[in-house]
């Protein structure tokens, strides 16, 4: 299992319950979304986020921002 997929999971679970994401983005939205989209400008990372509730929010939140990043681990 990726190290990550709890936490992101976790992540998932607040924008499902509405915590995240609201009409109104608070406090928590831009601190977690920016860090999410960083991640999903990593080649190593992204498959794993890709396609995720918390995916979408980054973007929302933190649009295309991040870039590209070459992978990472061998």
């Amino acid at each position: 299992m990726w190290p990550a997929a709890e936490p992101l999971a976790r992540i998932d679970a607040w924008l499902a319950a509405g915590v995240l994401d609201g009409d109104e983005l608070n406090a928590a939205d831009f601190q977690i979304a920016p860090n999410v989209a960083i991640l999903l400008g990593f080649e190593d990372f992204a498959p794993h986020i890709a396609g995720r509730p918390a995916a979408a929010h980054a973007l929302r939140v933190a649009g295309e921002r991040a870039r590209h990043r070459e992978s990472v681990f061998p």
